[in-house]
Parts: C-alpha cells; structure tokens; sequence
C-alpha cells in the first residue's frame, strides 16, 4: 500500500471537535455500539478514519421523502 492512499487517521479529540459531542459521549458510543461509528484501536490509542466519520455524518442527514 502506497503512503498516498493510506487512510487519514483522527483522534477521538479531533473528531468531538467535528461533531460537536464531548470525548465522553464518543467513548459511550464505542462502549454501548450506539451507533455505527467505525473506530481503530493502535494499541492503547482509539481513531477513527476521516472517511468513515464522513460515512457516519452522511449516514445522519435527514433526507425529506415524497414532496
């Protein structure tokens, strides 16, 4: 795997900034699988791949049917 298509890799910080949730509620989250966050565990440390945490916000929109 070439360094160029390597996933871009976020802190459970970074990404409680992106969504506007505390590093708590996205612990709670992993713990209770809430909802379908995808997450990597490297050791002790949790992150989360941007392209997912785009899924998941896409996967979130309200989408108004049959207007």
């Amino acid at each position: 795997m070439s360094i160029l298509n390597f996933p871009v890799l976020l802190t459970a910080e970074e990404v409680s900034k992106l969504l506007k949730v505390s590093v708590g509620t996205l612990a709670q989250w992993r713990s209770t699988k809430r909802y379908d966050l995808k997450w990597i565990r490297a050791g002790g440390a949790v992150r989360y791949d941007m392209e997912d945490v785009r899924a998941f916000v896409e996967s979130r929109k309200n989408r108004a049917v049959g207007r």
